[in-house]
């Protein structure tokens, strides 16, 4: 499980004099990592040993839930 807090800079579509969008973002999920060397997926373990999954939910905004996201990451290395 793990909980992730900061700044996010986006973009700004709209008419903006900076052109740019700073917010508040909080993430909680939970990672999975393991070594697939031992496993029935070791064919990939030639790019690394080590492969992760990270299921989450992020949330734009401070004071209340605006702008809820999902995160779904499927990574090699340790991270």
């Amino acid at each position: 499980i793990y909980f992730a807090s900061g700044l996010e800079v986006t973009k700004n579509e709209e008419n903006d004099s900076s052109g740019v969008v700073t917010d508040f973002v909080f993430e909680a999920g939970i990672k999975f990592r393991g070594n697939v060397s031992y496993s029935p997926l070791k064919f990939l373990s030639f790019l690394s040993p080590f492969w992760g999954l990270r299921l989450g939910i992020k949330n734009k905004g401070f004071m209340k839930i605006n702008k809820i996201s999902y995160i779904l990451e499927l990574g090699a290395g340790v991270w």
